[in-house]
């Protein structure tokens, strides 16, 4: 039980999934940068790329200077959404959302990426 997170990206006639778990910096990131809301819970809604351009740029300020990462990517509190404290875990978790981003941005011709968890 807990906050599992799926991104759909569509590109050149093909799809990729990315599965995320319990990454409460994203849903709040996704809540704070596009059409994702607060309540939302097993919806599916659209994310435009440049949401995931910033997302890659802000992980990496992070990454760099982890004394932004409260101001730049907060923790988002919720329903068994995963650990509430700036530690290891935290970072496990910017370091996937840079990676899983980085990898987006990288697809050629991306014509759709949808967002949606169940928690």
């Amino acid at each position: 039980m807990g906050l599992d997170q799926w991104i759909k990206v569509e590109f050149d006639d093909m799809s990729r999934e990315f599965y995320l778990r319990k990454n409460n910096v994203l849903r709040g990131y996704l809540i704070n940068n596009s059409t994702v809301e607060d309540e939302d819970n097993c919806i599916e809604r659209e994310i435009e790329i440049e949401t995931i351009q910033k997302l890659e740029e802000d992980c990496l300020k992070v990454i760099k200077n982890p004394d932004l990462a409260e101001k730049i990517l907060p923790i988002k509190e919720g329903f068994f959404f995963g650990t509430y404290d700036y530690d290891e875990w935290y970072w496990t978790l910017i370091n996937d959302l840079y990676g899983i981003s980085k990898q987006i941005n990288e697809l050629p011709n991306v014509s759709r990426i949808v967002y949606s968890d169940w928690w």
